[in-house]
């Protein structure tokens, strides 16, 4: 009887695979455990007044969850920072793809862009307080002008990068200018947009936030602002610590739908082996 190779080697195939991802999870849990350990220390140097406790956060955190409060702020910063991420997608990919398409339409926005970009957007939060008001369309301005640069130039950056080689294949077999974008430049500038999405995302929490914590907009930054105030150290931190969870929360987001819109591309195929 003959018995082939390959049914052999899959369980050892399977083990390797498996022990990697095992000791990834596990030097994660170890950064958490080390970094509660100095949380933990700062508290005893500084005083609960200035840090509280990991413990003292949880029981502050659970305590905010039960209140109708808690869920109105953490909805208000995620609406915001999805509205404004939406609005800053429309808006910087299109743009971008167009200013990219020709040598002349990227000499000719360069510099405007470039100018534009290294304006710090929490800099204009009182020009937008002034024109808006504490609201959630203030929100939205910053979270648009400070997100739009990063996705604008992933999408300069990837129609210039497109393999010419495609495009004289393309040109060859007489693709109209409708295919030709399509069927190559879009399939090929997918990457880069959605590595402008991951960080134009990060930008837009923190903008949120931002925007709520300087000019009182609703949201998790204003409930930190005003913990601050009442002297209610734990649940400033509380919501500090929701802040992060968010952040976590829309960059695996992002990361799921980056790895499922790229099951074809040669990287996520490598990472899934």
């Amino acid at each position: 009887m003959t018995v082939h190779p390959v049914h052999q080697a899959a369980p050892f195939a399977s083990s390797r695979r498996r022990r990697p991802s095992a000791v990834r999870w596990g030097w994660r849990a170890a950064a958490v455990i080390v970094s509660l350990a100095l949380w933990q220390a700062a508290t005893i140097l500084l005083g609960d007044t200035v840090v509280p406790s990991p413990g003292e956060t949880v029981v502050a955190l659970g305590q905010l969850v039960a209140t109708g409060a808690f869920w109105a702020a953490v909805g208000a910063t995620v609406g915001s920072t999805l509205v404004g991420l939406a609005i800053a997608i429309v808006v910087a990919v299109p743009l971008g793809l167009l200013a990219g398409s020709g040598g002349f339409a990227t000499a000719s926005t360069r510099l405007s862009v470039d100018f534009l970009r290294t304006i710090p957007p929490v800099t204009l939060i009182p020009l937008a307080v002034l024109l808006y008001g504490p609201s959630a369309e203030m929100q939205v301005v910053l979270i648009v002008f400070g997100s739009v640069w990063p996705l604008f130039l992933q999408a300069v950056y990837a129609v210039r990068e497109v393999d010419p080689l495609l495009r004289d294949v393309s040109r060859a077999f007489r693709l109209s200018r409708r295919s030709l974008w399509v069927d190559i430049v879009l399939p090929s500038s997918t990457p880069f947009l959605l590595t402008g999405l991951r960080v134009a995302s990060t930008i837009a929490l923190l903008l949120a936030v931002a925007a709520e914590l300087i000019g009182n907009a609703p949201g998790v930054g204003r409930e930190i602002a005003l913990a601050q105030l009442g002297a209610q150290v734990p649940t400033a931190y509380a919501y500090v610590v929701v802040a992060a969870l968010l952040g976590v929360a829309l960059n695996l987001g992002v990361a799921v739908a980056q790895r499922r819109m790229l099951f074809w591309h040669p990287s996520v195929r490598t990472e899934g082996r």
